[in-house]
């Protein structure tokens, strides 16, 4: 009875009942704070970030901020600034090279990996237009 209910409210509302036994729960969206998410990575919980990463991208709901949950996952495991320190980027490179070691079928290493090196060779360029980046920018940004 409560099931055939259920039935008719989910129709009613137009939700597919399939749809609504597959959409992620509605608290999917509230991503972990920068500090939680890198203590996991310093600590080598790589089935933690795992389960964040797979539960932000099952997620279609923004975060508070806005942000769909998968780019609040990568940003705060990431983390980094344009301030941050060729001794940072280093040190998150390590980290990701062994979370992909130790997952190498898990795509969210691979993904900040690739956003490290990104976020290194920018800072090596520099932000400015083509024209004033110095040659050692160039060598650095490839």
């Amino acid at each position: 009875m409560i099931a055939a209910a259920l039935l008719v409210a989910l129709l009613a509302l137009g939700v597919s009942p399939i749809s609504a036994a597959l959409d992620p729960p509605a608290d999917c969206a509230q991503v972990p704070a920068a500090a939680s998410i890198q203590k996991l990575l310093a600590d080598g919980d790589f089935d933690g970030l795992d389960r964040l990463a797979s539960r932000a991208r099952d997620c279609k709901a923004e975060t508070p901020d806005g942000l769909r949950a998968l780019d609040a996952f990568y940003s705060r495991v990431v983390n980094l600034d344009p301030e941050s320190t060729d001794s940072r980027h280093k040190d998150l490179i390590k980290r990701f090279e062994k979370w992909t070691k130790a997952k190498p079928q898990t795509a969210a290493p691979h993904v900040a990996l690739a956003m490290t090196y990104t976020s290194f060779a920018w800072k090596g360029r520099g932000r400015g237009v083509g024209s004033t980046v110095t040659a050692q920018g160039w060598e650095l940004f490839k």
